[in-house]
């Protein structure tokens, strides 16, 4: 009867391949890089999701190693700001901004060809006070459709240059790329040593 006794050997030199810090994915998601002065697996993130995670937090500097990250700044345009989860309400109201919008453009110009339309007739039946009467619910009624108009729009172009101000997209620039591969031990090295339990050889 023979007693195997298997020695094991780890060696720091097989390389395996690094994930990202922020979604835990590797390469298959993207290239991983370095922007801050953190080492190993702390250091590798994508470009995507360091991006989008400055542009959600706000925060410009690594939370490890306090470094500022090389980044410039872009204004986000109306439509993200839209697509934007947390403008839920503001998007709402836009919506339904919009919404009156279609119906109030063509009724107000239907009611103000009416009324000119109105008023034509009663001058042309010599009733220039009836005539008036309608031109001035005309004027009216394109005053109010256009100070309403300028408000709504003026209301969402601010909301959306103070979201803009305050959340810009933020991309870095200048970027270092690391070594993805951050070392680990190698499959074991078997040494197979046969000893008889009798001899201990």
């Amino acid at each position: 009867m023979f007693l195997v006794i298997v020695h094991v050997r780890l060696f720091p030199n097989s390389p395996r391949e690094g994930i990202c810090k922020i979604c835990h994915e590797g390469e298959t998601a993207g290239q991983l890089i370095s922007p801050c002065q953190c080492t190993g697996s702390l250091g590798l993130v994508h470009r995507s999701c360091i991006e989008l995670w400055m542009s959600s937090s706000g925060s410009t500097t690594c939370e490890i190693c306090n470094q500022q990250f090389p980044i410039t700044t872009k204004s986000r345009s109306f439509l993200k700001w839209l697509k934007n989860k947390d403008n839920a309400m503001e998007k709402r109201t836009f919506m339904g901004d919009m919404v009156c919008f279609l119906f109030i453009t063509p009724l107000a110009s239907v009611s103000g060809w009416l009324c000119l339309q109105g008023a034509i007739n009663n001058i042309n039946h010599n009733s220039p006070t009836e005539a008036g009467g309608l031109i001035a619910l005309m004027v009216a009624l394109f005053i109010i459709y256009f100070f309403w108009s300028i408000v709504s729009i003026r209301y969402h172009v601010t909301m959306w240059l103070k979201w803009r101000k305050k959340s810009p997209e933020i991309q870095l620039i200048d970027l270092a790329v690391r070594c993805t591969k951050t070392p680990t031990h190698s499959p074991a090295q078997v040494h197979v040593n046969k000893k008889n339990p009798e001899t201990g050889f």
